[in-house]
């Protein structure tokens, strides 16, 4: 069950496990299987993990699960609480099959959770905010691993409010990582940081 801010790379991390492992990839938002239609959202929870078996070896990333599996003692209605039956049976199921159908869940609010879900789960990661390093490193993925280049030195990509010392900042991408720690950004807002520069850039050109 992996936990912790948006935007800070859970999606990525359950891709690298499907394929790191040679693995059918399923990315499902447990939102999307809602239905206003009595019983069909259990229905097509069961017949997902019934193609995962089938599919085997796979991994089933549940994005968002906190849409569908919110505490039964916040007042659910009886759809929510048979969705949610549903899953914890298909999870409970899933762990005593001789397929490989490796689960993943994710969520940004872990404390809305029913108490029953983290237990379906071996074990609960954090994924926090990235550091100094791994911003520095985001900047260059987003930037130089795509072919842009930066201009003038580390200094001149500072804004005039960071908190620096410019002497250990060894080149521009450092630079702009090194704000956005600072910052609090995550992965994705670099990603759209990024972006940004170079639609700049090419509209300038």
């Amino acid at each position: 069950l992996l936990f912790g801010p948006p935007g800070t790379g859970k999606t990525m991390f359950a891709k690298a496990v499907a394929t790191e492992t040679d693995a059918t990839f399923f990315n499902v938002k447990l939102g999307s299987l809602l239905s206003q239609w009595y019983g069909q959202s259990s229905q097509k929870i069961i017949a997902l993990f019934d193609v995962a078996r089938e599919l085997s070896p796979s991994v089933v990333f549940l994005d968002e699960i906190d849409a569908l599996t919110t505490s039964r003692a916040g007042g659910s209605d009886d759809t929510s609480r048979r969705v949610l039956n549903t899953l914890l049976s298909e999870l409970s199921t899933l762990r005593d099959d001789d397929s490989f159908a490796f689960v993943l869940g994710a969520t940004n609010t872990p404390w809305d959770l029913d108490f029953a879900i983290p237990r379906r789960f071996d074990h609960r990661i954090l994924v926090p905010l990235p550091d100094a390093p791994a911003c520095k490193e985001i900047v260059r993925v987003h930037t130089l691993n795509g072919g842009v280049e930066f201009e003038g030195k580390p200094s001149d990509h500072l804004p005039k409010t960071a908190d620096v010392k410019t002497g250990q900042l060894e080149t521009p991408a450092d630079a702009v990582g090194t704000a956005c720690y600072q910052r609090g950004f995550t992965g994705s807002d670099i990603e759209t940081l990024a972006g940004q520069a170079i639609s700049n850039m090419v509209h300038r050109a």
